[in-house]
């Protein structure tokens, strides 16, 4: 018994190198493989390294980040676009999202930058690529099947200082930059698609229905004392413009008057200086009075006033045209 307690006293040192050897090959295979437990007293629980580029807690799966070494958990690189949240939970950044084996990944549909970064293409800080930012006032707009690039909205261009994207079928901007001027309005064209592009509306500055187009690219009204019966028809004073028939305007003179002229202007048809038509006076004793035959009125107009030269009530007419008191007051006449 006593030489098997002596035997063993022998084999005891032994024994523990050997025990501790073994560990310590272990613990290598371990930090080889990148499985080792490595104790903290902080992490409250092992803190395992599932690969060599991280070390995660298993009591809060938290990503321990190098950039803090005060932590207790063994210095190691954390895995790529992963940080440690201020609560503590294992966070993802850089666009990156949780994956569901772990760690983070770039979900699909999104593109990984040159930076490392996980981002959406489409948006106004990457619209075509990885920092392809859109300055104002463009913003990213698809230009065709998964294509993207900087632009004003459809029917919009940039317009003014500073610039800003406006619609193109307004009075103030008409299938671009320029407004419509001189009465002109906005109106879409026939069927037919705008020259620069065609995402521009197809419309251009008229007149509109109501409105007369001139020669100087004016729209006016007519049937105004500018603008009568067609552009630039002015009436002059004492005519005004009236309409003949829905449409049809004309320079007129007021009330029963007749344009005689520029020289003569406005007159009276039944006066005594003119009677039935311009220039047409009373003489021998006549005057101007409504006419009492019906033959007789006047043969260019029936809005022209029925009058003609006649002598006084009482007084006849000689033969030479002249008023006398009786037949025997007229001039004798001679063959």
């Amino acid at each position: 018994m006593s030489q098997c307690r002596r035997a063993m006293r022998r084999l005891f040192p032994v024994v523990v190198v050997l025990v501790v050897a073994a560990g310590v090959e272990l613990a290598a295979a371990g930090a080889r493989d990148g499985r080792a437990l490595l104790q903290s007293k902080s992490c409250g629980k092992n803190c395992a390294c599932p690969n060599r580029d991280s070390c995660v807690d298993d009591k809060t799966g938290c990503c321990w980040d190098t950039a803090a070494p005060s932590s207790q958990c063994k210095a190691v690189a954390s895995l790529s676009n992963t940080v440690r949240t201020a609560t503590g939970a294992c966070g993802c950044t850089n666009g990156w999202t949780p994956g569901p084996n772990g760690g983070c990944v770039c979900a699909a549909g999104k593109t990984v930058c040159p930076s490392g970064a996980c981002v959406t293409l489409g948006t106004n800080s990457d619209c075509s690529a990885c920092g392809n930012a859109c300055a104002s006032p463009y913003s990213c707009q698809e230009v065709g099947p998964d294509a993207f690039g900087c632009n004003c909205p459809t029917q919009q261009l940039a317009c003014g200082e500073p610039l800003a994207c406006v619609l193109v079928d307004t009075d103030q901007h008409c299938g671009g930059c320029a407004p419509c001027t001189e009465g002109n309005t906005c109106q879409y064209n026939p069927p037919g698609r705008h020259l620069l592009s065609l995402t521009y509306p197809d419309v251009s500055c008229r007149c509109p229905a109501d409105k007369a187009s001139c020669a100087d690219g004016s729209c006016v009204t007519l049937g105004t004392d500018s603008n009568c019966a067609s552009c630039g028809n002015a009436c002059a004073l004492p005519r005004t413009c009236e309409a003949l028939s829905p449409g049809v305007y004309t320079c007129a003179c007021p009330g029963s008057q007749w344009y005689c002229g520029e020289t003569s202007g406005c007159v009276d048809l039944d006066t005594d200086e003119n009677c039935g038509r311009f220039g047409n006076a009373c003489t021998g004793g006549k005057t101007c009075q409504q006419s009492v035959n019906p033959s007789r009125r006047h043969l260019l107009s029936p809005l022209l006033p029925s009058v003609e030269c006649l002598c006084p009530q009482g007084y006849v007419e000689c033969s030479n045209g002249s008023c006398a008191a009786g037949w025997s007051s007229c001039p004798v006449w001679t063959p």
